[in-house]
C-alpha cells in the first residue's frame, strides 16, 4: 500500500492504470491523512480483483474522483456509480464487448458464438434497453422466458445456468452486477466441493486399494469420464506414448478419442493392463464399488465427515458433500492448467479434448468458478521471482 503525500492542502496518491501500467497522480479530495490512507487501501483491493480494474482505469484517467469512488466503494454501491457515469444503450455495449473482450477470450469460435447468442437473449439486437434499466427484475424476466429455439419449450435449469454464466461475463465488462443478492438464480443441489490440488488427490488415492485406486488414478490423471473408462479394453493403452483410447459411450459427439495420461498416473494404468489380452476389459469394478471406495477414502483422509445413516440404514453421502468422480475431472483441469503436478501447463483446448467436450465452453465454466486466471498469475509471478533470484545468485557466484 502506497503512502499518501500532500500537495497543497490535500493528500494525493498515484493511481496505476491496469491497461497501460502508467501511474497518474490524483487527489484523494481530503486533507485527513487517515481517510487518504483508507483510499490507498481501496486501490489495493481494486487492483487484486480484475473485475474491478475498470475503476482504476477511470480513476487514473480522471473520469471519476478518488473521493467519489471511495464513498461508493465503502458503501458497496459501485454499481450505482457506474450507472451515474455511463447510461448508454446496452445494444451498443454488446457490440463493443463482442469486438473487444469476447474476441480476445482464449476460447473457440463456437464458444464465442454461444456466449454472444446467450447475451443477445438478454439484449436483443436493436434493443432500446439502457444500462440504468438493467435491473434484477429485467434479468429475472429474461431468464424465466428463455425457450429452446427448436422446440419452443422453456429451457431446463442447467441451460439457464449456462445463460447466466454468459451474462455474468458481460456484466463484468459493464462493471455492474444486477444479480447481487438474487434469490431466484438456478443452482445445483448441495454444496459443491472445491477441486483438489495434486498433493490432496495423492492423499486420497493412498487410502484406496487395488482396482479402485488404479481406476481413480486414471480418471484423475486424464480427466476421462467414468463411462468411457469402464468401457476400456487392455489394448486401448499405448504406454510408450502415454496414450489411451477413451471410448465414446453416449452420442455421436462423444466418439472414440485418444487422450494423454499424466506421467505420475501411468504406472497404475500399466499395472492394471499387465497380463490381459488386448480384447479383454481393462476394468471389472462397478461404478457403485468405485464410488463407495472413493468416498470412504476421502473420509479416511480427513477431507469429509463420516456420512450419517438414513432411516433405512443407508449412508447419506450427499449430506457431507464428497468430491465426486465428476469433480475429479474438474480437479484434472485445475492441475493441468496450473501445472500443479510437474506436468507442463496446458490450455483450455487441450483440456476440452481430454474431457471429451466439443469446445471449451464447459471448461471455461470450470476456469471461471475456480478463479484459475488469478491463481495462474500468482504461479507465474512466483516462478519469475525464483528465476530472478537464481540468476542473481549465479551472477554473484
Amino acid at each position: 500500500m502506497q503512502r499518501p503525500y500532500k500537495n497543497g492542502r490535500l493528500y494525493w496518491l498515484r493511481v496505476r492504470d491496469p491497461l497501460t501500467g502508467t501511474r497518474t497522480p490524483r487527489s484523494t479530495g481530503t486533507d485527513n491523512e487517515k481517510i487518504a490512507t483508507k483510499v490507498s487501501a481501496m486501490l489495493d483491493v481494486l487492483a487484486d480483483d480484475t473485475r474491478k480494474h475498470v475503476w482504476l482505469t477511470r480513476a487514473a484517467r480522471g473520469d471519476v474522483g478518488l473521493d467519489l469512488l471511495y464513498a461508493h466503494w465503502s458503501r458497496g454501491s459501485l454499481d450505482d456509480l457506474a450507472l451515474q457515469l455511463e447510461d448508454g444503450l446496452l445494444d451498443e455495449k454488446v457490440r463493443e464487448w463482442a469486438a473487444g473482450e469476447l474476441a480476445a477470450m482464449d476460447v473457440s469460435e463456437r464458444t464465442r458464438a454461444d456466449y454472444l447468442r446467450q447475451v443477445r437473449a438478454l439484449v436483443p439486437e436493436g434493443s432500446k434497453l439502457r444500462l440504468s434499466g438493467l435491473t434484477q427484475d429485467v434479468v429475472r424476466d429474461a431468464m424465466l422466458s428463455l425457450r429452446d429455439p427448436k422446440t419452443g419449450e422453456l429451457v431446463s435449469g442447467s441451460t439457464r445456468r449456462r445463460y447466466i454464466a454468459a451474462w455474468r461475463l458481460f456484466f463484468g465488462y459493464l462493471g455492474v452486477n444486477p444479480l447481487r443478492g438474487a434469490k431466484w438464480l438456478p443452482t445445483n443441489a448441495g454444496t459443491k466441493p472445491q477441486p483438489y490440488d495434486h498433493e490432496t488427490r495423492l492423499r486420497v488415492l493412498a487410502h484406496m486399494e487395488g482396482e479402485a485406486r488404479r481406476l481413480m488414478t486414471l480418471i484423475f490423471g486424464t480427466g476421462m469420464e467414468l463411462g468411457a473408462a469402464l468401457a476400456g479394453r487392455a489394448g486401448d493403452l499405448q504406454a510408450a506414448e502415454r496414450l489411451i483410447l477413451a471410448r465414446g459411450t453416449k452420442t455421436q459427439s462423444r466418439e472414440h478419442r485418444t487422450i494423454f495420461i499424466d506421467e505420475w498416473a501411468l504406472p497404475a494404468v500399466v499395472e492394471q493392463a499387465e497380463g490381459k489380452a488386448p480384447h479383454e476389459p481393462l476394468w471389472t469394478i462397478t461404478e457403485q464399488q468405485l464410488r463407495t471406495a472413493f468416498y470412504w477414502a476421502q473420509v479416511k483422509a480427513g477431507l469429509i465427515d463420516e456420512p450419517p445413516f438414513s432411516k433405512s440404514r443407508k449412508r447419506l453421502w450427499h449430506a457431507v458433500s464428497p468430491h465426486t468422480i465428476h469433480h475429479a475431472r474438474h480437479t484434472y483441469v485445475v492441475c493441468r492448467v496450473l501445472g500443479l503436478d510437474g506436468e507442463p501447463r496446458q490450455d483450455l483446448s487441450f483440456c476440452a479434448m481430454q474431457l471429451g467436450h466439443a469446445d471449451e465452453q464447459m471448461v471455461m465454466t470450470i476456469y471461471n468458478k475456480t478463479n484459475l486466471r488469478e491463481r495462474l498469475k500468482l504461479i507465474l509471478a512466483r516462478e519469475a521471482q525464483e528465476r530472478a533470484a537464481k540468476a542473481q545468485t549465479e551472477k554473484v557466484a
